[in-house]
C-alpha cells in the first residue's frame, strides 16, 4: 500500500523535513504569542494582536512572494524568508527582555513572511514530482508537520516554567534555530528554473498580461480557496480560543502544550493515508467527509468545557482541518499549470490566510464578548456557510457537464 512514496524523489523527504521544522516554530508562536502577548498588555482583548499581524504577514506575502517566484525561482526566495524567521525570533527576544509589545508584534510579522514559504512547500513539490505521484506527494510533504507536533510543544514546555513573559525569551531563540535548520536543508533542494509556459485553462500568450481575475473565474478556483479559508478560520478560532479558555481556567502551559501537541498532530499524520482515501472516495466526498468532522467536533465541545473534552474536541477538528485543506489543495493543483500556477498558489493563500488572520486579530475580542460556547456557535455557522456553498457549486458543475454531454 505505501510502496508508492518509497519511488518519490529524495526532495519530496527533505521538504517534508522542512515543513516540519517550519511547523514546529508556528506551533511554537501560536502555543506563547497569546500568553506572552497577554502577559506585556495585560488585557485579554490585546492578546492574539501579534498573532493577528502575523496572520497580515501571510495574507501580504502569499502573492506578493509568489510573483518574485514566478520571476526569480523559488529557491533565493526561500532562502530570504528563512532569513526573515530567523529576525523575527531575535527580534521577539528583544521584545520580551525590554517589554516592547509593538517590537513583539513586528517580529510576528517577520515570522509570517517565512511560515508563508512552509505553506507553499505543498506546491513547491509538484514541479519536482511527475503529475502521477502529486498526490503522494502533496501528504508526505504535509506529513512533515507531524514534527512539529512533537518538536515544538516539547521545546515549548522545556524551556517554560513559573510565570511571566520574560520566560518565553529562549522559545523565540529556539524559532531563530528552527528557521536556520530549515535554511541548511533548502541548501540541498533542486528547483526547476520557473518557465515562461502558460496554463491549459485560458488561452493568454503573455504571462505578465494576465490579470487577476481570469485566476478567480476558473472553475473550481473559489471552492478550493474557500474550502482552505474555511478550514483554517474555524480551526485557529477554536485552537487559539481553547488556549485563552484553558488559560483562563488556571489550566497549567504545560497541560495546554500538550493539548495543542495532539490537536498538531493529528492535523498533519492524517496525510500519510489520506491520498488513499481521496482516491477511494473522490475529492468531493473527501472534502465532505471533512465537513461532518468538523460539525462533529464542534458538536463535542458544547457538551462540556473541561480540558479532557476540549482535547477530544481539537483532536477532531485537527482532522477536519486536514480533510479540507488537503482537499483544496489537490483540487487547487488540478486545475493550472506552468507559470500560472505562481499567481494561482499565492492568490489561494492569500484568500486562506487573510479568513486565518481575521480570525487571529478577533478571537480575544470574540472570546471576551462571546464566550467558548458562543464562538463555538459562529464557528458552526460558518462550516454550514461553506457547506451549502460547495453543494451548491458542485451541483451547478455537475449541471454543466450534463448539459455538455
Amino acid at each position: 500500500m505505501y510502496g508508492s512514496y518509497l519511488n518519490l524523489k529524495k526532495e519530496t523527504y527533505l521538504l517534508s523535513a522542512c515543513m516540519g521544522l517550519g511547523m514546529s516554530a508556528a506551533v511554537i508562536s501560536i502555543s506563547i504569542s497569546a500568553i506572552a502577548a497577554r502577559e506585556l498588555s495585560q488585557d485579554d482583548a490585546l492578546s492574539t494582536i501579534p498573532l493577528g499581524f502575523q496572520y497580515l504577514s501571510f495574507v501580504i506575502a502569499s502573492f506578493v512572494l509568489s510573483r518574485l517566484t514566478e520571476k526569480f525561482g523559488r529557491k533565493p526566495i526561500f532562502v530570504l524568508s528563512c532569513i526573515s524567521g530567523i529576525f523575527s525570533g531575535v527580534l521577539a527576544f528583544i521584545a520580551l527582555s525590554y517589554n516592547i509589545f509593538a517590537m513583539l508584534v513586528f517580529s510576528h510579522f517577520l515570522l509570517g513572511i517565512f511560515l508563508v514559504t512552509i505553506h507553499l512547500l505543498r506546491f513547491a513539490i509538484l514541479d519536482i514530482t511527475p503529475k502521477k505521484q502529486h498526490a503522494q506527494a502533496i501528504n508526505i510533504v504535509l506529513f512533515g508537520g507531524v514534527i512539529a507536533s512533537v518538536v515544538g510543544p516539547v521545546l515549548s514546555r522545556n524551556v517554560h516554567s513559573g510565570a511571566g513573559a520574560v520566560l518565553y525569551e529562549s522559545i523565540y531563540l529556539i524559532n531563530s534555530g528552527l528557521t536556520l535548520c530549515t535554511l541548511l536543508i533548502i541548501y540541498f533542494v533542486h528547483f526547476p528554473k520557473p518557465t515562461k509556459n502558460i496554463t491549459n485553462t485560458k488561452n493568454i500568450t503573455n504571462t505578465k498580461s494576465i490579470p487577476i481575475k481570469h485566476v478567480v473565474y476558473t472553475r473550481g478556483f473559489l471552492p478550493a480557496a474557500i474550502c482552505g479559508a474555511a478550514a483554517y478560520a474555524v480551526m485557529n478560532l477554536l485552537m487559539v480560543g481553547s488556549g485563552l479558555h484553558l488559560h483562563n481556567h488556571h489550566i497549567s502551559f504545560f497541560n495546554i502544550s500538550i493539548i495543542i501537541q495532539i490537536h498538531v498532530f493529528f492535523m498533519y499524520f492524517p496525510s500519510l493515508f489520506t491520498t488513499y482515501l481521496i482516491l477511494w472516495l473522490g475529492n468531493i466526498r473527501f472534502i465532505y467527509v471533512g465537513i461532518i468532522v468538523f460539525i462533529i467536533a464542534i458538536c463535542i465541545a458544547f457538551v462540556s468545557e473541561n480540558q479532557n473534552v476540549i482535547l477530544v474536541s481539537l483532536l477532531c477538528i485537527g482532522l477536519g482541518w486536514n480533510f479540507l485543506y488537503v482537499g483544496g489543495s489537490y483540487l487547487l493543483s488540478s486545475l493550472f499549470s506552468d507559470s500560472y500556477k505562481f499567481r494561482a498558489q499565492g492568490l489561494n493563500d492569500s484568500i486562506i490566510h487573510l479568513f486565518t488572520m481575521l480570525s487571529s486579530f478577533f478571537t480575544g475580542f470574540l472570546y471576551t464578548t462571546l464566550g467558548w460556547q458562543g464562538m463555538n456557535i459562529m464557528c458552526l455557522t460558518i462550516i454550514f456557510l461553506f457547506a451549502i456553498y460547495f453543494y451548491f457549486w458542485y451541483a451547478q458543475k455537475e449541471n454543466i457537464i450534463q448539459k455538455q454531454v
